[in-house]
């Protein structure tokens, strides 16, 4: 089956953007995760929930300003 991905490079207008952050970092995260599994890779579910967690601790410093 062939699947195709698309990633957008963040705008300086995103970089301002918790939603445009967390959708487009999220994507790159699973797109990460899902093209190393195609070429037979898997990352451990430690290093895929360590990218999350710190991007969701980007999340929160963006909220506190």
């Amino acid at each position: 089956m062939e699947k195709s991905t698309y990633l957008l490079y963040g705008t300086e207008k995103d970089r301002k953007s918790q939603f445009s952050v967390l959708m487009g970092v999220g994507d790159a995260i699973t797109t990460l995760s899902d093209v190393a599994k195609s070429y037979g890779v898997e990352f451990s579910e430690e290093v895929i929930n360590r990218l999350q967690r710190e991007l969701d601790e980007h999340i929160q410093k963006m909220k506190k300003g």
